[in-house]
């Protein structure tokens, strides 16, 4: 995970401190955690915040609502809670950055996982209308839209030869990204 890795630590240096929670695996208490804002007590401010979450339901056929709340609350619902709540401590000090991890689904429709696309494509805009209405308060918000990176959850069509293939096609470098790739984009 590209949070984890000691040379992106290294990188960004020992005052940066990560909230870790692996998609796919909500946390409950992550929102209140971030509520209480246990970073800027510490620090005096909260200079990043990267919402990566991400988890996928692909199922053929008819989609059922419980995957589709599931993916919006983990991919949608919860950037919106920590941007909200990061927003008030970034804006004290008139600074800050925010950064959605996106996705090339937010630009195109992929088979068989509409919870997906519509949740990335949801990030994406919600993205554009945070940075119109958090700009007057010194806060930056980008989105990051990668391609097919190597992760748990895009691992199930790395390994199938075909998929992989498929998908490589479709790739400007002709390979698939590891998550230290985004490490340059999320940290200009």
């Amino acid at each position: 995970d590209l949070f984890k890795n000691p040379n992106i630590r290294r990188l960004l240096g020992d005052q940066c401190r990560f909230i870790y929670n692996p998609a796919g695996r909500p946390d409950p208490m992550l929102i209140p955690w971030v509520r209480r804002a246990a970073i800027f007590k510490e620090h005096g401010h909260i200079d990043v915040l990267i919402n990566n979450a991400g988890v996928t339901y692909p199922k053929e056929g008819v989609y059922d609502d419980k995957s589709w709340d599931r993916t919006m609350s983990v991919n949608l619902t919860a950037a919106f809670s920590c941007s909200q709540i990061c927003c008030g401590y970034m804006a004290r000090n008139r600074s800050g950055s925010i950064i959605n991890i996106t996705s090339l689904n937010a630009e195109r429709a992929f088979p068989n996982n509409p919870a997906y696309v519509a949740s990335k494509g949801g990030l994406r805009m919600l993205g554009k209308a945070l940075a119109k209405d958090w700009g007057a308060y010194g806060i930056r918000v980008n989105n990051v839209g990668p391609g097919y990176i190597r992760t748990d959850i895009t691992g199930r069509s790395y390994r199938d030869i075909k998929a992989r293939q498929a998908r490589t096609a479709n790739t400007m470098l002709g390979r698939w990204g590891d998550p230290e790739d985004l490490a340059g984009p999320c940290i200009f």
